[in-house]
C-alpha cells in the first residue's frame, strides 16, 4: 500500500548475530472490548516504540519500530527478529517488503538489501558522490525500484545571496543539496541515474502504479513521469478548483500520495488537506481543506490513507484513530474507537491495523 516507505537492516551481515527467533517477547493485549469490525490477529513483538507496519500479504508482514524490525511468514503466529540498533545505533527510517525474503531498509544514513529475510548487507549509495538517500519505492516484482535523496554539488553565490535553508546549505563545504534519483531493473544490483527538475533539498518520497507512472515528492515541488523516470514534469493545481490560499505562498508539506489505478490519485498534507487527481497525479484539485475534518488533536491530519474502490476508503489519521468515507474523501467519519499506530490494506476487503495491543484485522467490504 503505501508510504512509504521498506526493509531490512543490520550493519554489514547484522547488528543482532543473526536473526533471533519468535519466542522473543511480545507485546499482548490487555483487557479491553473488541470492536465488532475488529479481529485480533496476533500480539506483536514488544518495543518501546509506536509501530510501523507493512504487509506483503496475509502471511508475510514487517513490523517495526524506531529500532527494531521484525518479520513474520504466518499472519503474526511467530515473529523474527531481523534488525536492531543496539549496537550500530542506527534508527530505521523506512521499510520495503518484496516478499518473505527480500526487503529494503533505509537507516537515518545508510541502505541495507536482504535475500533470504534473515541476514543483509549494506549497499552503496545508489547516488552519486556525497549526499543521501531518504526514500525507496519496489514494485511488486521486486525488480523495478527507484530511491530518492539528495546529493550535494558546489554551491552558487546567487544562491547564498537569496538565502538558503539550514537544511540543505553545508556552510563548511560550500555546497547545498540538490534533489537526486536512480532507478533500478534488476532488483538493486544495477542504478541508473535519473533527472529531475534542478531543485534544492531532497526526495521526500516517491510512489509508482506501475513501471512507467508514478510521482515523486520533493522538498521543492511535486513531480509526475509517465516513461519509468526518464522524464519528470511538475504537477499543477487547477485554479478554477483549488482555494487561492494554496496557489501561492502554500508551504505545508505533501504526504505520501495514494494510487488506485492510473488516473485516480489522492495526497494527503500536513495541515489535514486533502487533494485528488482524475489524471494519474497530472493536475490536481481540493478535496478537503485543511480544518474541515476535526480531528481533535493538534496535529490534525491523515497518515495513511487508502481506497477500495472510488468511493470507498480508510484513512488513519494523526490522532490514532480510524476514519472512513464513501463519497470519494470528501466527506470523513470516525469508524473506531481504538487507537493504533499503523494501518496497511492488504487487499480490497481487508484493512490491518497495529499498536501494542496488537495486530488487526478490519473488514471493510461490507460497507
Amino acid at each position: 500500500m503505501r508510504r512509504l516507505f521498506f526493509v531490512l537492516a543490520l550493519s554489514t551481515l547484522i547488528s543482532c548475530d543473526g536473526p533471533q527467533s519468535s519466542d522473543a517477547p511480545r507485546a499482548e493485549a490487555s483487557a479491553v472490548p473488541l470492536e465488532a469490525r475488529l479481529t485480533k490477529i496476533a500480539d506483536v513483538p514488544e518495543g518501546p516504540h509506536s509501530y510501523s507496519l507493512e504487509c506483503v500479504d496475509h502471511t508475510v508482514c514487517g513490523v517495526s519500530d524506531a529500532g527494531k524490525l521484525w518479520r513474520t511468514d504466518d499472519g503474526g503466529k511467530h515473529w523474527t527478529l531481523i534488525y536492531s540498533n543496539e549496537r550500530n545505533g542506527e534508527a530505521i527510517a523506512t521499510v520495503r517488503f518484496i516478499d518473505s525474503q527480500k526487503a529494503w531498509l533505509l537507516t537515518s544514513n545508510k541502505i541495507y538489501r536482504s535475500q533470504d529475510g534473515k541476514t543483509s548487507i549494506e549497499e552503496a549509495s545508489p547516488l552519486p558522490g556525497a549526499g543521501e538517500v531518504s526514500s525507496i519505492e519496489f514494485l511488486e516484482n521486486g525488480n523495478v525500484g527507484w530511491v530518492g535523496g539528495g546529493v550535494y554539488r558546489p554551491v552558487k553565490q546567487e544562491e547564498v545571496a537569496r538565502g538558503l535553508p539550514n537544511n540543505v546549505y553545508d556552510v563548511q563545504s560550500q555546497s547545498v543539496l540538490q534533489s537526486a534519483l536512480a532507478r533500478t531493473n534488476d532488483g538493486g544490483k544495477t542504478w541508473v541515474q535519473q533527472k529531475l527538475p534542478p531543485v534544492l533539498g531532497r526526495v521526500l518520497g516517491l510512489k509508482f502504479v506501475n513501471e512507467s507512472h508514478g510521482l515523486a515528492i520533493t522538498s521543492g515541488g511535486i513531480f509526475v513521469t509517465t516513461d519509468g523516470g526518464n522524464q519528470w514534469q511538475p504537477v499543477s493545481f487547477k485554479r478554477e478548483c483549488t482555494d487561492q490560499k494554496y496557489l501561492e505562498g502554500y508551504d505545508w508539506r505533501p504526504l505520501q500520495p495514494f494510487f488506485l489505478d492510473e488516473k485516480n490519485v489522492w495526497l494527503t498534507w500536513a495541515d489535514g488537506r486533502i487533494t485528488k487527481s482524475l489524471d494519474g497525479g497530472k493536475t490536481w484539485c481540493d478535496l478537503v481543506t485543511a480544518g474541515a475534518i476535526k480531528f481533535n488533536h493538534y496535529d490534525a491530519y491523515f497518515k495513511e490513507i487508502a481506497f477500495v474502490d472510488a468511493n470507498h476508503g480508510i484513512g488513519l489519521g494523526a490522532n490514532r484513530l480510524v476514519y472512513e468515507t464513501t463519497d470519494g474523501g470528501k466527506t470523513w467519519s470516525q469508524t473506531l474507537n481504538t487507537q493504533f499506530d499503523d494501518m496497511d490494506m492488504v487487499d480490497k476487503n481487508t484493512v490491518w491495523l497495529i499498536s501494542k495491543l496488537g495486530l488487526f484485522q478490519m473488514n471493510v467490504a461490507h460497507i
